[in-house]
C-alpha cells in the first residue's frame, strides 16, 4: 500500500513524521488582478519599487500539488518554496502596461499607511522589502518546465483580468459611484 502525501499550501498544518509535503507559493500573480494591488488605474503597493518580489501563478501551484499526489514517493517529506518569476514592482507595472496597451503608473504606499491597517501587514511589507522570499525559480522550472513567468501569465489570463478590473473601476467612477470594485 502506498502512503499518499499530505499536501499543505500554508502554515499550521501538521502530519506525522515525513508524511507531509509542503508546497509554499511565495506570492500570487493574481494579486495584480484586483483591488489588492490595483487602484485607480495604477499598481499600488507598499513594496519598494526596485526590490525584486517573487510571484507564482495559482494554476502552477495546482500543477505542483498534482505532482505531489501523483508521485508520493518523490514528494513525501519534502518542502518546496515556489515562484515562477522574480521582478521588481516597477518591472511588474511596466509589464502590465505593455500587456494592456497603456501606461500604468506605480504608486508606493508609505509603510505608515499600511501600519494603520495593521502592524502585522506593515511587518510583512518591511520583511518583503528587506529580505523577501528566496524560492529557487530555476529549480521549480526544472520540476515543471511549463511554469509561467509573469509575461506568460499576462498573455494567458492576467492582462484580460487586469483590464476588466480597470474597466469596472472606470465605469463605477463614470456612474458617480466611486468605490472598491
Amino acid at each position: 500500500m502506498t502512503r499518499r502525501p499530505y499536501v499543505s499550501s500554508g502554515a499550521g498544518h501538521r502530519a506525522g513524521p515525513n508524511t507531509a509535503t509542503r508546497c509554499s507559493p511565495q506570492a500570487f500573480m493574481e494579486n495584480y488582478t484586483g483591488g489588492y494591488h490595483l487602484r485607480d488605474g495604477t499598481v499600488t503597493t507598499a513594496f519598494e519599487p526596485d526590490v525584486p518580489q517573487q510571484v507564482m501563478a495559482v494554476d502552477d501551484v495546482g500543477v505542483f500539488t498534482a505532482l505531489a499526489f501523483a508521485r508520493p514517493s518523490e514528494w513525501i517529506g519534502r518542502t518546496i518554496d515556489l515562484a515562477g518569476d522574480e521582478l521588481t514592482p516597477r518591472r511588474i507595472t511596466e509589464a502590465i502596461g505593455r500587456a494592456i496597451g497603456r501606461t500604468v503608473p506605480y504608486v508606493q504606499l508609505p509603510i505608515e499607511v499600511i501600519r494603520q491597517v495593521g502592524e502585522e501587514f506593515a511587518y510583512a511589507y518591511e520583511w518583503l522589502n528587506e529580505r523577501g522570499y528566496r524560492a529557487d525559480v530555476a529549480a521549480a522550472r526544472r520540476i515543471h518546465p511549463g511554469l509561467a513567468d509573469f509575461r506568460t501569465w499576462l498573455d494567458r489570463t492576467g492582462a484580460a483580468r487586469i483590464e476588466t478590473f480597470f474597466a469596472a473601476e472606470r465605469a463605477e467612477k463614470h456612474a458617480g459611484r466611486p468605490g472598491v470594485v
